[in-house]
């Protein structure tokens, strides 16, 4: 049982210092603004559909190619 109840002291005192370094009041963590969110989300969008389009370009290019040399 006390090996139980060493992990449980364990998971304890790690969540507890988890929180003491995220706290958003104490903490060390320092949290990004709510317009620096808004950027990087804006960022991440923009960048994904770039992505997207150019899979799917190059996908489409592939399939025409394929499908001239099998002339079907």
């Amino acid at each position: 049982m006390s090996k139980k109840a060493s992990v449980i002291t364990r998971f304890t005192n790690f969540v507890k210092e988890v929180w003491a370094e995220v706290n958003p009041k104490t903490g060390r963590v320092t949290w990004p603004t709510y317009d620096t969110v808004k950027a990087y989300t804006f960022m991440v969008i923009v960048g994904t559909m770039m992505a997207s389009a150019f899979i799917g370009l190059v996908d489409l290019f592939f399939s025409r190619m394929v499908m001239y040399l099998l002339k079907v």
